[in-house]
Formats: C-alpha cells, sequence, structure tokens
C-alpha cells in the first residue's frame, strides 16, 4: 500500500508539471514537423455522387415457375428483373475487372499511374518524367524483373482502389457513395461520371448477354419438351427474360440511380493548418506523457 500511495495520481501529475518546458517543447517540434510535411503534400479533390442500386425484384409468379423447372433453371443460371443483386453489383465497381477496363477504355493509364501533380493556372497535370515521359508517350520507370515498365492490370488496380477510388455503402439506407480523389478538381468530376456511366453500361451489356443466352437456352429445353404444363413454364420464362432483356436495352441507369449528381469541388484534401496544429500537439503530448512516465517508474524500480 505505500507505493500505491507513494505513487498517487497526484504526485504523476506534479512530476510531469515539472517537465513542462520539455513537453512544450517536443509538442512544438512535432507540430513544426507536421506542418513542413504538409507543405510537401499534393494538393487533391473529391468529387461524390449518391447513388440507388437497382436491385432485382423478382415477380413471385415468376420465382415460382423458375422453381418448377429445376435443374433446367439451374443450369441456365435464370434470372429476373432489374439491376441483378445489390451486393454483387456494388463489388463490381472495386473489381480488378472493371477498373481495369475502365482505364484501358478511358485511355487513363498515364494519368493514374505517372501523375504527380497539377497546374491550377494552366489547367494541365504534371507528369512524373522518371515514370513517364508525355512528350515521347514512353514509360520511363525502372523496375525490377518480372515487372514492366507499363504498369499491369494488377498494379493499376491496386493504385486506383488505393488512391483515388472509394466505394462505401449505407447500411442504414442503402444508398452507396462514390468518391473520386485527384490533383485536379475537374478530373476528379469528369472521371467519376464517366465511372458511373460505365459501371452502369457494363451491368446492362452483361444482363442484356445473360438474358439473350437464357432464352437461347429455354428455346432449346421448349423443342425437347412435349409436356403441355412444362412447355407453358418455359414460355412463360422466354417472356419474362425477353422482358429483363428489353428493360435492360431501355434503361440507362440499370445498377445505380444518380441521387445527388457530383459538382466540382475546389476545396483541397490537404489537412487545415489548424487541424495540422492540434493533431502535432496531441501527437507531442501523447508521446511526451508516456516518455516522462516510463522514465519515473524506471528510476523508481531501480532505486
Amino acid at each position: 500500500m505505500g507505493n500505491a500511495e507513494e505513487y498517487s495520481l497526484l504526485e504523476l501529475c506534479l512530476y510531469l508539471a515539472s517537465h513542462w518546458k520539455k513537453i512544450v517543447l517536443n509538442c512544438a517540434v512535432v507540430v513544426f514537423l507536421l506542418l513542413v510535411l504538409r507543405e510537401f503534400l499534393p494538393e487533391k479533390y473529391s468529387a461524390e455522387v449518391t447513388l440507388q442500386p437497382i436491385s432485382s425484384n423478382t415477380n413471385g409468379e415468376l420465382s415460382d415457375l423458375v422453381g418448377n423447372l429445376g435443374n433446367i433453371s439451374q443450369i441456365a443460371g435464370l434470372s429476373i428483373g432489374g439491376g441483378g443483386d445489390t451486393k454483387t453489383a456494388i463489388e463490381y465497381l472495386k473489381s480488378r475487372t472493371f477498373v481495369g477496363r475502365f482505364v484501358e477504355k478511358n485511355k487513363l493509364l498515364a494519368e493514374v499511374m505517372a501523375v504527380n501533380g497539377w497546374d491550377s493556372n494552366s489547367d494541365s497535370l504534371i507528369f512524373d518524367e522518371s515514370v513517364y515521359d508525355p512528350k515521347l508517350e514512353k514509360w520511363t520507370r525502372q523496375v525490377e524483373f518480372p515487372q514492366k515498365a507499363q504498369p499491369d492490370f494488377w498494379e493499376i488496380h491496386e493504385t486506383f482502389t488505393d488512391e483515388i477510388l472509394i466505394v462505401a455503402q449505407d447500411l442504414s439506407t442503402g444508398l452507396v457513395n462514390v468518391k473520386i480523389t485527384y490533383f485536379s478538381p475537374y478530373v476528379s468530376l469528369k472521371w467519376l461520371t464517366m465511372f458511373v456511366d460505365d459501371a452502369n453500361s457494363d451491368l446492362r451489356n452483361k444482363a442484356i448477354a445473360e438474358a439473350e443466352s437464357n432464352i437461347k437456352y429455354l428455346k432449346k429445353q421448349l423443342a425437347h419438351t412435349s409436356v403441355s404444363e412444362m412447355r407453358q413454364t418455359i414460355y412463360n420464362l422466354i417472356g419474362a427474360q425477353a422482358e429483363k432483356r428489353m428493360i435492360a436495352e431501355t434503361k440507362k441507369e440499370f445498377a445505380f440511380k444518380v441521387i445527388d449528381y457530383p459538382q466540382v469541388s475546389y476545396e483541397s484534401n490537404k489537412p487545415e493548418s489548424v487541424i495540422t496544429v492540434l493533431i502535432g500537439v496531441s501527437i507531442g503530448l501523447i508521446f511526451s506523457v508516456v516518455y516522462f512516465l516510463l522514465k519515473r517508474f524506471y528510476v523508481f524500480a531501480r532505486s
């Protein structure tokens, strides 16, 4: 009990207070370093859009028809509805397949992998020429085997999803927020618009292809079926798949409906000076307190 009383909370506070000058100095040093580091951080700007996933609302009667076909429906992989499974559609936005196709289709490889700044006066991107020479349109980065100078889909996906793209769903509302962060606010907005349009287009084309494949398969089954009830069921399923195809062909916002359209944001993602100072003071204070307490306990233990 004597040791517990000796090292009471009050005495520890008094001990720390006796080193207040060193603690303040440590905080000042950390704040200074963070402010210097902040100046070297590139300015980046975000564009955001709120989306409502359009899930497939399967009609109950047609679902029963699919169930009646048993193995036939399982083999064909029949599905009836709109944009498909919501979770699958959201994961598709972050998939290597879609991200790679998006970058390749829109010829954004150099912009994604080799830009390190933006000149606001000329509204032009600044390339890291040790990685890519924009004049020669040639990759100049030095890499070790088996990597190549030009980044592959793995690198593109990692960079895009780690540094540029954020996809998050609000579980309470089901709405999806997609954010693109980049050096130029105009490019961020442009890419975000293209990203949502391409996602809807890809998922729409996929649904059309699936519906056409299902119709083709069902017609083959129809030719080999003589049971009238089964034939009627297949006819109904063919009609459902034709309806699904028609909806996909005419619906631009097939998988995601835009709820809140994005606008150009000129607010940089670089932390404000006040926030930087507060973070620096917090880090310096925590570091100093832990250091002096450990030092105090060490001295006491040795004595």
